[in-house]
């Protein structure tokens, strides 16, 4: 019994840890695309 719950809180930290990569590699990728988007905007004007 004891092994289930030990396997279902790993589960749901490794869950939740690739959540919070997901994100953390979205904000970077916006990040970049934003300052990308300023550099060109800045070159055209």
């Amino acid at each position: 019994m004891r092994s289930i719950v030990i396997a279902g809180l790993l589960l749901i930290l490794a869950v939740s840890m690739y959540a919070g990569a997901q994100l953390f590699f979205n904000n970077q990728q916006s990040k970049v695309q934003n300052s990308a988007d300023t550099a060109v905007t800045q070159a055209i004007s």
